[in-house]
């Protein structure tokens, strides 16, 4: 309602200055169901690189969370100059009665109609050049997604997820917005346990079922856990993305959580979320270089082409195609990039 009232529209960007808690879930509700998309701002990044993403997005709203810290400088004369800027106090600081800061609104709906194909954020990669490259992901890609994941793994509310992927990285929609899905419970690691090492404990203590990560920080779970304490006996799942999987992490994750399932996901930021899936069986044989990244998940088929844009043959080099429509709507302002990269079936 707040950022109605400020005159932001439908599909409009709007930027968060963010931290990894839980006020980052209202920001991004309460943009989604404004019908606006979100971009988020990591206070990690040098500010000339955060001035470069918002020139290229050019967001309309600004939602501070006071858990982020203040704004350096050269963004505050930024957000100086939006027309809507809302604030989040910290839970932590028991400034949280939202109720007297916006009395009624927070009891209805408000009359916004987000359709499938609307823009929900606003992302960036960095592409071989390291320029960054703007992407827009609509809702239907994320819906389909959740609703695919949920059924393949069977998850239920009684799930509890991890959030370890950085905050302008995709990954970070599918840690947030699974547990939203299914009900279940989101677990952010806090900076204690992330500085000491001990997230391999931490997960133990948070009873994690479900532990979305990278192959190297497998290693780092399983070398900075007590073993005193035993196996993280709830996990379920370890699914890993982002990097190349090869057994050693498999056997991080092993001495971890021995019944834990793994399963290499592959995907990138023109594709959101995963693209294709790999359940490695407890067979698996340790001398392969590598694992593979498996099928396309429903709706998606994972093709190798060589030069020639044919089906590589058995032994040949080919490079990977993902075809489905569940797609981002590709780069903004370079429509030569999203004809090349983008193409047409």
């Amino acid at each position: 309602h707040s950022l109605l009232e400020q005159g932001v529209k439908a599909q409009e960007p709007v930027a968060i200055w963010a931290a990894r808690s839980p006020e980052l879930v209202l920001a991004l509700l309460g943009i989604l169901k404004a019908g606006a998309s979100f971009m988020i701002l990591d206070p990690s990044y040098p500010s000339t690189r955060l001035l470069e993403m918002l020139q290229i997005a050019g967001p309309r709203g600004l939602i501070h969370l006071d858990e982020a810290g203040l704004l350096p400088d050269e963004l505050d004369a930024w957000a100086a100059r939006v027309p809507c800027r809302v604030r989040l106090p910290a839970f932590a600081t028991g400034e949280t009665d939202y109720a007297e800061s916006w009395g009624g609104t927070l009891e209805t709906a408000p009359e916004v109609e987000v359709q499938p194909d609307d823009v929900a954020y606003v992302t960036f990669t960095s592409g071989s050049t390291g320029t960054p490259k703007c992407l827009r992901g609509t809702h239907r890609p994320l819906s389909h997604f959740m609703r695919w994941y949920a059924q393949a793994l069977q998850l239920t509310a009684a799930d509890r997820v991890t959030m370890f992927s950085g905050l302008v990285h995709d990954p970070l929609l599918r840690d947030l917005f699974t547990p939203l899905w299914i009900g279940g419970t989101l677990c952010i690691p806090d900076e204690e346990a992330l500085a000491s090492g001990r997230v391999g404990d931490w997960m133990n203590e948070q009873e994690i079922t479900l532990l979305h990560l990278t192959p190297p920080l497998a290693d780092v779970l399983s070398a900075g856990r007590d073993r005193s304490k035993g196996a993280c006996t709830a996990l379920r799942y370890a699914v890993f993305g982002g990097d190349s999987l090869r057994p050693v992490h498999l056997d991080s994750i092993k001495q971890l959580a021995p019944q834990a399932s793994c399963v290499n996901a592959y995907g990138a930021t023109e594709t959101p979320q995963i693209m294709s899936w790999y359940v490695v069986p407890p067979d698996f044989s340790s001398n392969v270089e590598q694992v593979p990244i498996g099928q396309g998940i429903d709706g998606v088929q994972v093709l190798v082409l060589n030069d020639a844009g044919q089906p590589a043959g058995i032994g040949e080099l080919g490079e990977i195609h993902i075809r489905t429509p569940y797609l981002t709507q590709g780069y903004v302002n370079d429509e030569a990039l999203t004809s090349a990269r983008f193409l047409p079936t």
